[in-house]
């Protein structure tokens, strides 16, 4: 068990290492947004054992300034790749059961997504309504992610249900069984 522990820990401890060393995402010249000494010890079979130190992780200089550059920066389109969109553009082609299928269950994964963001927000939110909150209220930022969030996770959820029961009442007319 000790050994397998030892395992379990060093991987953690490779990938962690290497968040730390890409600050997790490449920027120019390697620079790291975060810090973390990679420590060595030998244990009494002579084998080398890394670890990183137990400090907390520091920010470098190159980490401070990366949210201002990500805020002042021109926002990438959204792109909207999705398996399940494709399946429904080709539609006419595919067998309509296992897409409608999986609409449904789209359908009942972004309802459960909206609930957390739903909560997640009214729980910011606290006793105050949106406006006030706005003017006022504490992690603004997080208030509007969360917002959007549950806009999105709405909007995926209904577009589901009507085009699941679209193709739904598609098949039925045409006389075929689901």
């Amino acid at each position: 068990m000790g050994c397998l522990l030892r395992v379990v820990i060093r991987q953690a401890g490779e990938q962690l290492h290497k968040l730390v060393a890409f600050g997790g995402r490449r920027l120019p010249g390697d620079a790291s947004l975060l810090s973390r000494r990679l420590l060595y010890r030998e244990d009494p079979y002579g084998n080398r054992l890394e670890f990183l130190e137990p400090a907390p992780l520091r920010t470098t200089e190159a980490g401070v300034g990366e949210p201002a550059a990500s805020a002042a920066a021109l926002p990438k389109p959204l792109l909207m790749c999705d398996d399940l969109k494709v399946r429904v553009h080709a539609i006419d082609v595919l067998d309509p059961t296992p897409v409608i299928a999986r609409l449904r269950e789209q359908a009942r994964e972004a309802q459960a997504k909206f609930e957390l963001f739903e909560k997640m927000v009214t729980r910011l939110r606290g006793d105050l309504d949106e406006e006030a909150f706005l003017r006022r209220g504490d992690r603004v930022g997080s208030y509007l992610s969360g917002l959007a969030g549950c806009r999105f996770e709405r909007m995926l959820r209904d577009w589901c249900v009507h085009a699941a029961q679209a193709l739904s009442d598609r098949v039925q007319a045409k006389g075929q069984t689901l």
